[in-house]
């Protein structure tokens, strides 16, 4: 569903991934210059910037390969750019909007290296989004992109990127 949880559907075609096939895709395709993968929705969650109090922001998990897939490049910074996934929990880094950038920071470029903290930990802003770019799902507007990896880190209770053992559902992005 939209949410990216499917419990046992057979249909065969469907149009979302788990985590582990995106890494199986990736590493054994051959017909596609670059893969890259996204959470199927927006995520709603708070952060404090700056060790200030807690605000609202939309968050979208992304791969490592999500803006070089895209060809998007930072307009301040630089983007997620990882040559391969990192192991989860490890790529603490945060890439914004220019509209976050301009209704957080003022468009100040002090926002480079500013820290967003969430329930599980701290991620490092390393890049703002070109003003044309709003992400890869129409109507929504992520605030700030954040690598697959740190899942469990920004929204820390259920691990998203593996199934449970014995569960019947499949976890997809």
């Amino acid at each position: 569903n939209a949410r990216g949880v499917s419990r046992g559907a057979q249909g065969g075609r469907r149009s979302l991934a788990t985590y582990p096939e995106f890494l199986q895709l990736r590493d054994q395709a051959t017909a596609f210059a670059s893969v890259m993968a996204s959470a199927s929705m927006l995520q709603r969650t708070e952060a404090r910037v700056g060790g200030g109090e807690p605000e609202p922001v939309g968050i979208r998990l992304v791969s490592a390969s999500y803006f070089s897939t895209l060809g998007v490049s930072a307009f301040v910074g630089r983007t997620l750019d990882a040559p391969q996934e990192p192991a989860e929990g490890i790529a603490p880094d945060a890439v914004i909007s220019y509209e976050y950038w301009q209704r957080r920071f003022g468009a100040h470029p002090d926002a480079i290296g500013r820290t967003m903290t969430f329930r599980g930990g701290v991620v490092s802003i390393v890049g703002v989004t070109p003003p044309s770019f709003f992400g890869e799902t129409v109507g929504e507007r992520p605030d700030a992109w954040i690598p697959l990896a740190m899942q469990a880190t920004v929204l820390p209770g259920r691990n998203w990127l593996r199934d449970e053992p014995g569960s019947v559902e499949k976890l997809m992005w």
